[in-house]
């Protein structure tokens, strides 16, 4: 990676002036570095890396002014170069800046918030629908012992098996019978009956025909 450093008394660079993902050949590469108002070659070393990994001065020689120059084509291949100088040579020149994420959390600046701001936002939003998600309600259950009056074989039937077919209805009628609200009643022919309904108030216990009985 690029790098501006200080060291002691000195100053350094190091460029990387091609990288090895480029995904093409380079035929040339030519890199020359000029300070402010410096002529002639200030440089108190000039070092050069290059190849897979990182061999000196494998492809590329310094020339006398300080420019560096490779020999032979190359493919995804590092060429890097390194620059060091007298720190008294750029005596204005602003210390190096150490960047630290921490201290862009603690005080963004503009750059940093134009990073900050969507993922914000889209923390924001995923919070905002994880409080909006459907949530379980639990609800309080009557335990009871006894049995609705209303509460027929059928019906029970219903809740134990999730159908209500011939059997549920023949157990509601039997039920109307034992409570003295149908009867069967003979015809003419021995294997034929009848239900008749007895009538409101004249019942067992003058009982009334309930809802789900009716």
């Amino acid at each position: 990676k690029n790098a501006f450093l200080r060291e002691g008394d000195s100053d350094l660079l190091i460029w990387n002036v091609t990288g090895n993902h480029w995904p093409f050949e380079i035929y040339k590469t030519l890199f020359s570095l000029k300070l402010p108002d410096i002529a002639g070659n200030p440089f108190s070393e000039i070092d050069l890396f290059t190849g897979e990994e990182g061999d000196t001065y494998r492809n590329g020689h310094i020339l006398e002014d300080g420019r560096i120059e490779s020999r032979d084509p190359f493919y995804r291949e590092d060429f890097t170069v390194l620059y060091r100088w007298p720190h008294a040579l750029l005596g204005n020149a602003p210390a190096p800046q150490t960047t630290n994420i921490f201290s862009h959390l603690l005080l963004p600046s503009t750059s940093t918030l134009l990073i900050c701001f969507p993922c914000l936002f889209l923390a924001c939003g995923w919070l905002y629908l994880w409080k909006r998600r459907p949530q379980f309600t639990p609800v309080d259950v009557i335990e009871t012992d006894v049995i609705p009056p209303d509460y027929t074989p059928g019906v029970l039937r219903l809740d134990a098996k999730l159908v209500y077919d011939d059997k549920g209805f023949c157990a509601d009628i039997v039920n109307l019978i034992v409570k003295g609200k149908i009867h069967l009643e003979d015809q003419y022919d021995k294997n034929q009956q009848i239900l008749i309904r007895v009538n409101e108030g004249a019942t067992r216990n003058n009982a009334v025909l309930l809802p789900a009985e009716q």
